[in-house]
Parts: structure tokens; C-alpha cells; sequence
């Protein structure tokens, strides 16, 4: 396993005016800062992601289309807090 290290950001997860979840902005988003920023890491779903009002199906096809983006390259590192007192699933 690689040590995590480096220039890890957490990435905003972009929603849409009706609430939805942006799915091509944050895809392109994640090409960009593996591609040209060069970054080490990325980390989803988190405080700066909006982590603790996602529902679990959020999360799961955020971290899912992130894993698909980066394509290997860098480690994704996923928030798995959760800020509603019912789980759902």
C-alpha cells in the first residue's frame, strides 16, 4: 500500500439550483486537479464537501464517479461521517 502523502484537497461537492448533485462540474473537477494541478490525493465527501448532508446513496456515487476519474493515478480518500440522526440506506 503507498503512503498517503503530499497535496491532498478536499474537493466541494457542486450542486445544481434545484439541490442535485452536479455530477460533469465535480468530474471535471477531479480531471483537473489530477491532471493539471497535480495533486497527490483527493479527498470527497468531507466537511468541505458537504459529507455531513449527503445521504449514503450520494456518497457512495460520488466516491464511486471519483474513483472512476482519477483512473488509479491518486488515492481517493472519502468522508464517511454522516450528519442525519436516521441512517438511511
Amino acid at each position: 500500500m503507498e503512503k498517503i502523502r503530499g497535496i491532498i484537497p478536499p474537493l466541494v461537492t457542486p450542486f445544481r439550483e434545484d439541490g442535485s448533485i452536479d455530477e460533469q462540474a465535480h468530474r471535471a473537477e477531479v480531471r483537473y486537479m489530477v491532471e493539471r494541478a497535480g495533486v497527490h490525493g483527493l479527498a470527497v465527501c468531507g466537511s468541505t464537501g458537504e459529507g455531513h448532508t449527503l445521504s449514503t446513496e450520494e456518497t457512495r456515487r460520488i466516491v464511486g464517479w471519483t474513483v472512476e476519474e482519477v483512473k488509479g493515478r491518486v488515492p481517493v480518500i472519502a468522508g464517511i461521517h454522516h450528519g442525519q440522526h436516521a441512517i438511511d440506506n
